[in-house]
């Protein structure tokens, strides 16, 4: 019921140096918005700035994030029109009406229980599903508007609605925070020199304080650092004892040495503002750069790549914590590189989905002073070149595994399975695509409950949640379970399974036998699995035999293609890859538990079936591990 109050700022760039009379019109249609003024330009540098009150029976329609709403934009129109009848001056652009609030307040009545760290948008508390973004090429004339746009595309396809602009890079172009407005794409800008040396000079230290008003509008919220206490940061005078605390701020968690797909091995956290590990990209992307004989995962190149410290042996280590290095041999070296290529991308891809999960069921309560988690921006989108890293995109736009598995984990309904000291089997069911509000318990804690819940409504999500069990070996499952479910907030545990009615199962061992997990649900829901133990051949995982059966152009969508895939068994880890084609599948390192399945691929450029045909691959996690 507020008034909305636009302040317009015009910056005159008066190259004649003489003064200048004429007519600014400042104009917005769709909102009833026409200003007319007669100013005088003095120097070489003016601008004008006035605030604009719309008028309140116009309706103006806010911007939401992609995910909560239509990103609105309206056009604003500014016209300098001289005295001297020269051709008029003119600037338009794209603006959204909408509020940011940053909230920090107690979650208990206990002061140690620390501070909420979440963000409200039009006064709804939005969890931040996105991931961290650096420059998207060492020369920025390469990175085009398409370019831009076609990262962005990636970004919502895979159900993200933010992204976090590291520090260690460059201020982006005007046209890249317009794309993210249009997306409707949450910024979170960090200010530039992080984790880098500077000068001191007071010269260097003025120009950067000019470029940082210019660049930085202080009706935002912020904080003093990222990662920080958030306000404790600045009542405790800039350091906190405890930089890293769960219960304030946002956290930046990497560990190279735990098992990711624990669940105890993850923070609970206010918000995740960076965490990561690292993946290979693709094979094919590295063969135009060096000559086949050091395209292998121990060689000179791939040591002069890789930028962090002991990457290769924690890529190595973390493959073992899951699985078997494929075997070695000097005959098929290339081949044992891919394999390894691949089995990396797996890991970063199953790890930062078991995070990621971990991070939104902690969104709807506080237990002992930790939860209420309301972001998970993970380490990072893009890449800056062809090498080992931690993006989930490559140099070129390719998705990595991870990226596919992005859409997934961050799909608006989520089946989040996880085992608790592996003697308990938990299944939540996470919806944070509702409008949610804060609602603080008698004993003073907090919780995030649905804004629709009333007295006659004490449900906003019901359904039937399916678990089958699976002998790797057949595709009809050894045991099921059922359970219908009614959510009053946006994530709760809907069913619960003790281990020894799993694994004591006498057709189930932790190796030969996995969970699925599906939901009888309105809308799209993607099915969630579960592996019991190390995925490895002794376990009795078949060697499927998959063929791709038919590709075939879908009418009416171009270049819009679809494929049929056929498994002589339960195969892990499906990996599809059409080489030298850009684009990308509707889903990829899949299980595929029955005899078919189609797939979709989307390709970004003019490309004839039978060109798709020659270029496609497909393998599983057992063909890593055939005799060579």
């Amino acid at each position: 019921n507020d008034d909305w109050y636009m302040e317009v700022v015009v910056f005159f760039d008066n190259r004649a140096r003489i003064p200048v009379k004429g007519k600014l019109s400042i104009h917005m249609s769709e909102l009833k918005v026409m200003l007319t003024s007669n100013i005088d330009l003095t120097t070489d540098s003016d601008q004008l700035k006035t605030i604009i009150k719309i008028p309140k029976e116009v309706v103006v329609e806010p911007w939401w994030p992609h995910g909560y709403g239509k990103a609105r934009l309206y056009t604003l129109n500014v016209i300098f029109t001289s005295d001297k009848d020269e051709e008029p001056s003119a600037k338009q652009i794209k603006i959204g009406f909408r509020t940011v609030e940053l909230i920090q307040t107690p979650v208990t009545k206990r002061a140690s229980d620390g501070l909420t760290f979440y963000f409200k948008i039009n006064g709804i508390p939005v969890f931040f599903k996105g991931s961290n973004w650096i420059p998207a090429d060492s020369f920025q004339e390469r990175v085009t508007p398409a370019r831009i746009r076609n990262l962005f595309q990636s970004l919502v396809d895979a159900n993200q609605n933010s992204m976090r602009v590291w520090g260690g890079g460059v201020y982006e172009s005007d046209e890249f925070y317009q794309i993210a407005d249009e997306f409707g794409v949450m910024i979170w800008q960090d200010f530039m020199f992080a984790v880098a040396l500077y000068p001191d000079s007071p010269d260097f230290l003025a120009s950067v304080e000019d470029e940082v008003v210019y660049q930085e509008d202080n009706s935002r919220p912020f904080v003093t650092s990222s990662p920080s206490n958030g306000v404790k940061t600045k009542l405790d005078g800039g350091i906190s004892p405890n930089p890293a605390a769960q219960n304030y701020g946002d956290i930046h968690f990497y560990d190279y040495i735990s098992d990711l797909w624990l669940d105890s091995s993850i923070p609970i956290p206010r918000f995740a503002s960076e965490y990561g590990i690292q993946s290979w990209c693709s094979y094919s992307s590295l063969v135009p750069l060096l000559n086949q004989s050091a395209l292998k995962y121990w060689s000179n190149f791939t040591l002069h790549r890789q930028h962090h410290l002991a990457g290769q042996l924690e890529m190595e280590a973390e493959i073992l914590q899951h699985f078997d290095l494929p075997p070695s041999s000097k005959k098929f070296k290339h081949k044992t590189f891919q394999d390894i290529i691949y089995l990396t991308q797996i890991n970063q891809a199953m790890s930062i989905r078991f995070e990621t999960e971990s991070y939104r069921r902690h969104q709807s309560e506080v237990i002992n002073g930790f939860g209420l988690t309301m972001g998970a921006l993970y380490w990072q989108l893009n890449d800056i070149w062809q090498a080992p890293t931690w993006s989930s995109i490559e140099y070129d736009g390719t998705w990595k595994m991870l990226h596919y598995y992005s859409k997934k984990f961050f799909s608006p309904v989520l089946i989040s399975p996880y085992f608790v000291n592996e003697k308990m089997l938990y299944i939540n069911i996470v919806v944070d695509s509702i409008p949610i509000k804060e609602h603080r318990r008698p004993d003073g804690s907090l919780e995030m409950v649905p804004l629709n819940i009333s007295k006659n409504k004490n449900s906003v999500l019901t359904g039937i949640l399916h678990v089958e069990l699976y002998n790797w070996k057949n595709r009809t499952p050894v045991k099921s379970w059922t359970q219908k479910y009614s959510l009053n907030k946006t994530s709760d545990v809907v069913l619960k399974i003790p281990g020894s009615e799993i694994v004591d199962h006498k057709k189930c061992s932790l190796k030969s036998c996995f969970l699925s997990f599906s939901l009888d649900s309105e809308g799209s829901v993607p099915t969630s699995w579960l592996p019991l133990g190390r995925l490895v051949p002794s376990g009795g995982i078949p060697f499927a035999k998959i063929k791709i059966t038919k590709v075939v152009a879908v009418s009416g969508r171009n270049n819009t293609f679809n494929i049929t895939l056929q498994s002589s068994d339960i195969a892990p880890f499906v990996w599809l890859e059409a080489t030298g084609i850009s684009g990308r599948f509707s889903d990829n390192g899949f299980l595929m538990i029955k005899a078919n399945k189609s797939v979709e691929f989307y390709a970004w450029q003019n490309v004839h079936v039978d060109q798709l045909k020659t270029s496609l691959t497909v393998k599983s996690l057992m063909d890593v591990y055939e005799k060579r």
